[in-house]
């Protein structure tokens, strides 16, 4: 019973929706959940941090010209600013789910001379795979929800 409270305090501190099921399936079916779960609100935390990007852009020393340039016609042009990081977080989460489905395994990569095939493992103290991290695009768009915004995220 305490192995599932942690676990669940786990989960809900990754902002995890529905923690409780989670955490039972950790236990249960001896799924590397938190591994999922850690991977996701990492992907979400890179839509939230970022969905300012143009804003970052503005007089960033670290992108091209090109890109400061259009980051400051956009800023300039008559949109309002909350509808431009509503945009950039919409995009933000389209691309991490392209990522996720690659990363699952679920997607062709067309350019692919050596038939690479991709996957996430957990790994040991010894750097040695431990588990596999599997259907990570499975939860997202509900993870996403939650942590990103449903204003984003049409379920």
């Amino acid at each position: 019973m305490k192995e599932l409270e942690d676990l669940v305090s786990k989960f809900d501190l990754l902002g995890v929706p529905d923690s409780g099921s989670w955490a039972k399936s950790q236990l249960h079916e001896n799924i590397d959940q938190m591994s999922r779960a850690t991977l996701l609100r990492f992907f979400a935390d890179v839509v939230i941090r970022n969905h300012q990007m143009a804003h970052q852009f503005d007089n960033a020393d670290w992108v091209t010209a090109p890109v400061q340039e259009a980051a400051q016609r956009i800023l300039q042009a008559d949109v309002a600013s909350e509808d431009l990081a509503l945009v950039v977080k919409a995009v933000l989460y389209y691309a991490m789910s392209d990522v996720m489905i690659a990363l699952d395994g679920n997607a062709p990569i067309e350019t692919n001379p050596d038939q690479i095939e991709v996957g996430l493992f957990r790994l040991n103290d010894d750097f040695e795979p431990s588990s596999q991290i599997e259907a990570l695009h499975e939860s997202w768009s509900q993870f996403a929800a939650a942590t990103v915004g449903k204003d984003v995220v049409k379920l």
